[in-house]
């Protein structure tokens, strides 16, 4: 950033035909003719019929003015850059990843510096509403000073910050080249006898002293951040053109920014460029709904425990199984259970027998005791016998 004459190539980007803005129906006027034929401050001054006290149809519309010099427009916002916290502590650029990420890629802008430039645009909606800055006039002239913070191939970290610093040539006054003496002592740009231009925004010392913020939350104003670089350009570009949705606001902050009418266009390409490229970028899916609370157990009662989970000592342990001692070697073997006792045999319950089911076990448990009786008479007539 200069206030004199632009004292670095740092970046300096030459438009392509792929850049410029489609050109609109032009609407054939009288005035148009006298109208291009105008110095540029002029024609810029008839789109504002209040300050002339002419009607708009008599001179030219906007339509008119975007057809004969399209950078007099401010540009194209671009997509709407997602609602974040300002106030949460850290880096509030990170809440844009998602929306950075999608518009990365698509556009050829550093993630790192997509953010930032998201990140910049939201704390001015805060800070100064009524300024109107969007994103894509912040990466129209991040663009042009250092291509994002990539200048000649420089590494972006994962903190935003270029790696290794990027510096402009010293101020030194050479033909073409503005001559600005050293005024932080080489505390900055890194030069005790010349000031430099620094950064990815490329600022001068002097005027990152006035401008120079902290936006990623770590308290230090440094103009090598991508962060605080977009932040503090904001900053001044808002405080030198005041409302930027206006042709005149937007013109009047870039020309202070860097006071070349090449410069203006090339921003304006850039920005319009950035802004046409829409990209959708989907809303993240709600958060699943909190489980509802367990209901509170009634005043004075005490909940059961969960299964499994009962405090030890407080259910004494079952008694350990003492196994029966063995039969002496010489017992005889026991006698074999009766019929219904046996493994596999079904005894149904009294109370499920019919009448008939009940007589018929009736009459088979007498002839059982009839069939017993006979055998013990048999077992004593043996014995007698034998004892004869």
């Amino acid at each position: 950033m200069h206030t004199a004459a632009r004292g670095t190539t740092v970046g300096r980007v030459t438009p392509t035909r792929r850049n410029t803005p489609p050109r609109k129906p032009r609407r054939i006027i009288a005035a148009a003719a006298a109208v291009a034929a105008l110095p540029l401050g002029t024609a810029i001054a008839l789109t504002d019929p209040h300050a002339v006290g002419i009607t708009p149809a008599s001179v030219i519309d906007v339509a008119d003015v975007a057809d004969i010099a399209p950078h007099l427009l401010a540009p194209y916002p671009g997509t709407p850059v997602p609602p974040i916290d300002v106030n949460a502590p850290g880096r509030t650029a990170w809440q844009l990843d998602s929306w950075a990420r999608a518009h990365s890629d698509a556009l050829g802008i550093p993630h790192q510096a997509m953010m930032a430039y998201g990140n910049a645009a939201r704390l001015l909606q805060v800070t100064n509403p009524g300024c109107g800055i969007t994103w894509t006039t912040l990466a129209g002239i991040g663009a042009i000073e250092s291509w994002h913070g990539t200048y000649e191939g420089t590494p972006i970290d994962g903190n935003g910050y270029s790696l290794p610093p990027i510096r402009g040539i010293a101020l030194d006054g050479r033909p073409g080249i503005a001559e600005i003496r050293d005024t932080d002592g080489g505390e900055l740009d890194g030069d005790p006898e010349f000031d430099r231009a620094m950064g990815p925004m490329q600022f001068i010392p002097a005027t990152w002293r006035i401008w120079g913020s902290d936006a990623d939350g770590d308290g230090i104003a440094n103009p090598d951040g991508l962060d605080d670089a977009t932040y503090s350009a904001a900053r001044y570009l808002c405080a030198s053109g005041g409302d930027l949705r206006s042709p005149i606001g937007w013109r009047s902050a870039v020309l202070a920014y860097n006071y070349s009418e090449d410069y203006l266009k090339s921003v304006h390409l850039k920005a319009t460029q950035y802004g046409r490229d829409e990209v959708f970028v989907p809303a993240p899916p709600p958060p699943p709904p909190p489980p509802e609370p367990a209901p509170a157990p009634p005043a004075g009662e005490v909940p059961p425990p969960p299964p499994g989970d009962v405090p030890p000592g407080d259910v004494p342990p079952p008694p350990a199984e003492v196994p029966p001692p063995p039969p002496p070697a010489d017992a005889p073997p026991p006698p074999p259970p009766p019929p219904e006792t046996q493994a596999g045999a079904v005894v149904p319950a009294t109370s499920e027998l019919t009448e008939a089911e009940r007589q018929a076990r009736a009459e088979q448990a007498l002839r059982r005791l009839g069939a017993h009786v006979r055998n013990m008479l048999e077992f004593v007539e043996e014995q007698q016998a034998t004892a004869q």
